[in-house]
C-alpha cells in the first residue's frame, strides 16, 4: 500500500476504519432472536472479532501513517524525536558490532545528527508487538509521535475486557458476556480506534512529523 499524500493517506485509514465497523456491526445483528446458547457462542466470536479489528486497523493506521511520511524523503535530522528515534532502534538493532560496541552507538547517533543524511528505515524499522494491549497501544502512538492520552479512560476496558478476555476465548475457555457488557466493549474500542485515526490525520495535516524550531526564551526586559 503506497501512500502518498494526504488524501491517500485519509482515504486509507478512514476506508480500514469503515470496513471493520460494518462487519462488527452485521455479527451483532445475528445475535437477534438467537437461543441462549447461540448468543453464548456468538458472543465469544464476536469478542474475537472486535479484537481482531482492534489489533489490525491499529497496525493498519500506523503503518500508513509511517509510510506517509516516509514519502516525504526527508533526512531524519529533520524530522520530529519520534522518527529519528526509529531510525536509531533500526541501526542498534541491525549493527554488524552489535550494540554492546560503542562503535555502534557513534555510527547511530551519526546518522541522526545534523547533515548525517540518513532516512527512515524500511516499514520493519517501526514493527510493533502482537498482542495489542493499552500498554503496546501507547508504545505504538508513542513510537510514531501521536498523542492518545485521551484514551486513557479505556485502558482498563482494551487490557482486561477486550485483551485478556480474548486471551480465554483463543485458549478455549467457555468465557461469557452479555449483551450490556460486549456493547461496552465494542464502543469504547471502536472509540479508541476512532480517536486514533483523528490523531494520524492530524499529525499528517498539521505536519507534526516535521522537526519542530528551537525557540529562544524571552530575554528578561532590562533593568530601569
Amino acid at each position: 500500500m503506497k501512500v502518498r499524500s494526504l488524501e491517500e493517506l485519509v482515504a486509507a485509514i478512514d476506508g480500514s476504519l469503515a470496513w471493520r465497523r460494518r462487519e462488527v456491526s452485521v455479527m451483532f445483528g445475528l445475535s437477534a432472536g438467537k437461543k441462549e446458547l447461540e448468543k453464548e457462542a456468538l458472543a465469544r466470536a464476536l469478542l474475537a472479532l472486535i479484537y481482531a479489528h482492534w489489533e489490525g486497523f491499529v497496525k493498519d493506521a500506523a503503518l500508513a501513517y509511517y509510510r506517509y511520511v516516509k514519502t516525504k524523503n526527508s533526512a531524519v535530522d529533520q524530522l520530529a524525536p519520534a522518527f529519528r528515534a526509529i531510525t536509531l532502534r533500526n541501526s542498534l538493532r541491525t549493527s554488524p558490532e552489535g550494540v554492546r560496541r560503542i562503535g555502534a552507538y557513534r555510527a547511530a547517533l551519526g546518522l541522526i545528527s545534523p547533515g548525517g543524511g540518513a532516512k527512515l528505515p524500511p516499514d520493519s524499522g517501526a514493527d510493533m508487538e502482537s498482542n495489542l494491549s493499552y500498554a503496546v497501544f501507547e508504545d505504538v502512538a508513542d513510537t510514531l509521535g501521536i498523542d492518545v492520552s485521551l484514551c486513557a479512560t479505556k485502558r482498563n476496558l482494551i487490557s482486561e475486557k477486550l485483551v485478556a478476555n480474548r486471551h480465554r476465548v483463543a485458549h478455549g475457555e467457555r468465557v461469557s458476556f452479555d449483551e450490556a457488557t460486549l456493547g461496552e466493549i465494542r464502543a469504547g474500542t471502536f472509540w479508541c480506534m476512532e480517536h486514533f485515526r483523528d490523531q494520524v490525520e492530524r499529525a499528517a495535516s498539521q505536519k507534526l512529523y516535521e522537526q519542530r524550531p528551537v525557540t529562544e526564551p524571552a530575554s528578561p526586559a532590562a533593568s530601569v
